[in-house]
C-alpha cells in the first residue's frame, strides 16, 4: 500500500473519530454545559493535530497516537459499561485504533530502496 494511500486512511479515520467522538458526547445524558465542555476537549487535540496531519510531521503522529490511546482507552470503558449499545463508542473505538495503527506505520522512517542491479 502506497503512502499516499495510508494518508487518506489516516485522514478519512481521523475524521471519524473526530465526528463521532463529539456527537457520542453531545448526544449523551449529562446536562448540556458539561456536555459542550466535554466536547470541546476531547475535540481539541483531535482539531489541533489537522496542521500537522497537512503537513506530515512525524512530531504529530507521534503525539496524536500518544493521545489516541487514551480515546481508545475510554471508549473501550464505555463499550464494555454499556454492553456494546453505544454507536459512538465503538466508531470512536474503532476509528482510534485504526488511526493509531495507521500512525505508527506512517512515523517509521522509510527503508531505504536496494540499489538497482545493473548485471
Amino acid at each position: 500500500m502506497s503512502a499516499n494511500a495510508l494518508v487518506v486512511a489516516a485522514w478519512l479515520s481521523h475524521g471519524v473519530l473526530l465526528a463521532a467522538a463529539t456527537i457520542g458526547i453531545l448526544t449523551s445524558a449529562l446536562p448540556l454545559p458539561g456536555r459542550v465542555a466535554l466536547a470541546v476537549a476531547a475535540a481539541l487535540p483531535l482539531v489541533a493535530a489537522i496542521p500537522g496531519l497537512a503537513r506530515r510531521r512525524r512530531y504529530t503522529y507521534q503525539w496524536l497516537a500518544f493521545a489516541l490511546v487514551g480515546f481508545a482507552g475510554a471508549a473501550s470503558v464505555e463499550v464494555v459499561a454499556s454492553l456494546g449499545r453505544s454507536p459512538f463508542a465503538a466508531t470512536v473505538l474503532l476509528a482510534a485504533l485504526v488511526e493509531l495503527g495507521l500512525l505508527f506505520t506512517l512515523s517509521r522512517p522509510a527503508r531505504p530502496r536496494p540499489p538497482a542491479n545493473r548485471g
